[in-house]
């Protein structure tokens, strides 16, 4: 579930909103009223109700595919997907800020997405990493997403961190569509 939903936010979802903005959507959004901050948001919606259903469809067909178990609280762990989910897409949206065109949008994302996946701990375990690596990893939404549905209990520090990373990659996207929209 966060290997998709690390590829959703930061592969599918800034190239969304750099091809609206490359081909005037935002500026559509502008001329006719509608706030800049809306594109993101309903981008984030949308990918999230997509991620959502395909973290229940990997949940339920993960016992019958790979023998793996269910996770103990279903409710903790779909909790847990979503504010992930909602912290690597407010990252994914700030990277759409950042990039002017897709071609470049497509390495940028990778830049984001690799390290997530190498040094989070879903391909394999993150202990095994150097120290360095680890610490880095730290900062990575999957790495805290990691910790918090492994254990199917509700732990306080990754939940605060998934929070923090979400507040503040979306106030900071906000702030940059606005200047963005100014300079259309």
């Amino acid at each position: 579930s966060i290997f998709t939903l690390s590829m959703s936010a930061f592969l599918g979802l800034p190239q969304t909103l750099v091809k609206a903005r490359e081909t005037g959507v935002l500026q559509a959004f502008r001329v006719a009223g509608i706030p800049s901050w809306s594109m993101p948001l309903s981008a984030i919606v949308i990918s999230l109700l997509h991620i959502m259903i395909v973290a229940c469809i990997i949940m339920l067909t993960a016992p019958f595919i790979f023998s793996a178990a269910l996770p103990s609280n279903i409710a903790l762990h779909l909790f847990g997907v979503t504010l992930i989910a909602l912290a690597s897409e407010a990252l994914g949206v700030l990277l759409a800020c950042f990039v002017k065109k897709q071609s470049t949008l497509t390495l940028a994302g990778q830049c984001l997405f690799l390290p997530t996946v190498m040094l989070s701990g879903i391909m394999f375990p993150a202990d095994i990493l150097p120290k360095p690596m680890r610490m880095l990893g730290e900062v990575l939404p999957a790495s805290q997403g990691m910790r918090l549905i492994s254990d199917g209990i509700l732990q306080t520090t990754p939940l605060l961190v998934l929070i923090a990373i979400t507040v503040l990659a979306f106030g900071a996207s906000m702030v940059m569509f606005r200047r963005i929209n100014m300079k259309i």
